[in-house]
């Protein structure tokens, strides 16, 4: 439910997952779904916020976010983690705005 609640943000244009096992799918467009130019590298942008904020998460190919936490994990680290993610993606979210990326 955490994960697709971060569906609702302007850089994602589908959020799904398997157990623990998630993916963002991020998009410059959410109506027409279009991607981002690849040398914007807005995913790797993710992943950066996301280590400032103490979280592992994998850019793939496509402006994807790869998000596969120990299956030991708590249910309160889950919320740090979503909390985390969600923070990451606002923080690409106004690099994004204050760059002529769009």
């Amino acid at each position: 439910d955490g994960l697709a609640a971060l569906a609702y943000h302007p850089l994602v244009g589908e959020a799904r997952g398997v157990g623990l096992i998630g993916r963002l799918e991020l998009v410059r467009d959410k109506g027409a779904r279009e991607s981002y130019d690849p040398k914007a590298a807005v995913a790797a942008q993710v992943v950066k916020n996301a280590q400032r904020r103490g979280l592992i998460v994998r850019s793939l190919p496509g402006d994807v976010i790869s998000v596969c936490p120990p299956l030991i994990i708590e249910p309160h680290e889950i919320r740090e983690l979503l909390a985390g993610l969600a923070g990451a993606l606002d923080d690409t979210w106004a690099w994004v705005k204050a760059s002529s990326i769009r």
